[in-house]
């Protein structure tokens, strides 16, 4: 197996390289801005290809997309391209989505959904609204999304919902 990772100990702290190198179960990296977070991560997902872990196998997920597509591009400058582009690298939401996607019929439900933004939330609830006959000067819809948010989280029925 070829080596990806040249002198690593040169490039990264003493705490970082044994980030990289802890391979073995989730690691969390909680650090700074500014103080190597992206490249510690990226360097852990080479050493683990490098150590035999197929790419496939792999997710390394973030908050941000520039910090996944950043992640992306450092990594294809490690090891080769067709290597990294087998490895998920995304935000918790494109994971999420993904794992829906591929799983979501188990549930019975069709992988083509779509997932509503604010925006379309409220439109929806507008649509609702006005097929309903609600006068819209005394139902907003942001409340109405709010409280739909809060009962979802709280798991309640729809007989335990109180209004107010």
């Amino acid at each position: 197996m070829p080596k990806f990772i040249k002198n690593l100990s040169r490039q990264l702290n003493p705490e970082q390289e044994r980030a990289v190198k802890t391979i073995k179960g989730p690691l969390l990296v909680l650090a700074g801005a500014g103080t190597g977070k992206t490249r510690v991560i990226t360097y852990r997902i080479a050493y683990m290809i490098e150590s035999g872990i197929e790419p496939e196998r792999v997710a390394g997920m973030t908050f941000t997309n520039k910090a996944a597509r950043e992640m992306r591009e450092r990594l294809a400058s490690i090891i080769p391209s067709d290597m990294a582009a087998k490895v998920f690298l995304g935000t918790f939401h494109a994971f999420c989505a993904r794992l829906l996607r591929r799983e979501i019929n188990v549930l019975g439900y069709d992988r083509n959904f779509t997932i509503a933004d604010d925006t379309d939330q409220n439109g929806i609830l507008r649509q609702v609204m006005a097929e309903i006959g609600a006068r819209k000067e005394l139902v907003n819809p942001n409340y109405c999304r709010a409280l739909i948010s809060k009962v979802k989280s709280e798991m309640a029925s729809p007989g335990e919902v109180v209004t107010g």
